[in-house]
């Protein structure tokens, strides 16, 4: 059955999406027992479209109580995040995987053609580059022509250079040594994953780039973090 696949596939995305966030991220500093319950919850929503896979009626299962679990350790979280995949996909997976073992029982739902079996692997292996890599060959490592000058506002005169370079002053503030580098490749730009450029040195953080206007956040090394809008 189509259905069957279709709830197979998304459901291992989004497991994939979660491992690998845990593993590029971390895990937090410090837990209590809410973060400990809200961890369990996404890890037991990520093994159970895991388990579907050869299970389906567990997997949807253990994702669906995984799912409640959420809900109950963060009450906040579906009023959050609204109606957004995170909160309609997981639930839906996990409810097609139940109504799909019911209806086949044990019956196998057929093979996928190896041409997909290929695409995919090429998307998950664009999404770790996006994630874990960028090696130039992907990621433009100079600033593009169109962030290159000087950008201005009330508190705020950053001047970028062609080779990347960042000076100015936020603040009456000067950035000490920063340099502007690609932050995504065309995969990512197309997913709408990370932001246009960032920025390292003794500052660091991101920007994004919106015709004639630049926004910002930058963080300098002692903590002190600074949201900017700033226009040519």
């Amino acid at each position: 059955m189509a259905a069957c696949w279709l709830a197979r596939i998304v459901g291992l995305l989004f497991a994939l999406l979660f491992f690998a966030f845990v593993i590029g991220e971390g895990l937090p500093a410090r837990w209590n027992a809410t973060l400990i319950a809200q961890f369990l919850a996404l890890a037991g929503i990520a093994c159970g479209f895991i388990v579907a896979w050869k299970w389906e009626g567990l997997g949807g299962a253990i994702t669906l109580a995984a799912f409640c679990l959420l809900g109950v350790t963060n009450a906040n979280f579906v009023t959050w995040a609204r109606w957004s995949p995170f909160t309609v996909l997981p639930p839906a997976v996990g409810l097609v995987h139940v109504l799909c073992w019911l209806r086949l029982r044990g019956a196998s739902p057929g093979k996928l053609p190896r041409i997909f079996w290929i695409a995919f692997v090429a998307f998950v292996l664009l999404c770790a580059n996006e994630v874990f890599g960028n090696p130039p060959l992907m990621t433009p490592r100079r600033p593009a022509h169109a962030v290159v000058g000087t950008w201005r506002s009330a508190n705020v005169v950053l001047t970028v250079d062609p080779d990347g370079l960042l000076a100015g002053t936020i603040d009456g503030k000067g950035l000490g040594a920063a340099r502007v580098v690609g932050n995504r490749s065309w995969f990512g730009k197309l997913m709408k994953w990370r932001t246009d450029y960032t920025v390292r040195g003794d500052v660091n953080g991101f920007l994004w780039l919106a015709g004639a206007r630049l926004n910002g956040q930058l963080q300098w090394n002692d903590g002190r973090r600074r949201r900017f809008e700033v226009v040519r």
